[in-house]
């Protein structure tokens, strides 16, 4: 899921949406993963020292593009929806999600 989401994000802010850039984004990524998972606790903890700050970055800077492309603050509340989601996909959702970020917790 969160090669996924970062494929997704990535592509979506840098290049363009469909084509290859996704893909290519979530292979490098997949990739940077195996190699901090074969240095255990400590590759990953250098990876955290690099990878934190860029990703609050990332964050407050596709929250402003967002922000823009809807017209603001304001133009974020008057969205509305278009359809809703139903108890059988909405249950599953927050599970899901739960579950995940549980198992993204690293432990020593």
């Amino acid at each position: 899921m969160a090669v996924g989401s970062i494929g997704q994000t990535t592509a979506l802010a840098f290049v363009r949406k469909g084509g290859w850039a996704p893909a290519l984004v979530m292979i490098a990524v997949s990739v940077l993963m195996m190699l901090t998972a074969l240095c255990s606790y400590e590759g990953m903890y250098w990876v955290s020292l690099i990878s934190t700050p860029l990703i609050l970055i990332f964050a407050f800077w596709i929250t402003g593009k967002a922000l823009a492309e809807v017209g603001g603050v304001g133009g974020l509340f008057d969205i509305a929806p278009t359809a809703t989601m139903t108890w059988a996909a909405a249950v599953p959702t927050v599970v899901g999600t739960f579950a995940s970020a549980s198992t993204q917790a690293a432990t020593p």
